[in-house]
């Protein structure tokens, strides 16, 4: 069975901000989880969020990259490496252990250099073999 694709009907475009989104909602109350909203659309995400009352948990491959998020208030930085099974159990058992319960899950777009034999990235037996991996 072909559904065709039908308009949302929304007043938003492609030229719309996060803040002009999330005018007037108040998500007091609300957890999220961004991976990646350190940088980039991810940031712009986590800050927008932040400011409409969500909790916003940031997931980082390296939390000492995120000095862009230092002083937003409601946001939080956590260690997190999709690539490393380990890194994703270790998240998820930290956040399960908050007792919070999770409204949103949001993966912004990102990117990961190859793994490649030798390099420090492929060190760690449980990771998947990559080349390159992107999401979108």
């Amino acid at each position: 069975m072909t559904t065709k694709q039908q308009p949302l009907g929304t007043p938003f475009t492609a030229a719309s901000t996060a803040d002009e989104v999330l005018d007037g909602i108040d998500l007091s109350g609300t957890n999220v989880v961004v991976t990646g909203g350190h940088t980039g659309l991810g940031l712009e995400t986590t800050r927008a969020l932040a400011e409409a009352g969500a909790s916003v948990t940031v997931g980082c491959r390296n939390p000492d990259r995120a000095a862009a998020l230092a002083g937003v208030e409601r946001v939080e930085v956590a260690g997190l490496d999709l690539l490393d099974p380990a890194s994703i159990d270790a998240f998820a058992h930290r956040y399960l252990g908050s007792r919070r319960p999770l409204h949103i899950l949001i993966n912004t777009p990102g990117s990961w250099r190859a793994r490649c034999s030798g390099t420090p990235a492929a060190t760690s037996p449980s990771s998947p073999p990559t080349t390159s991996a992107t999401s979108n």
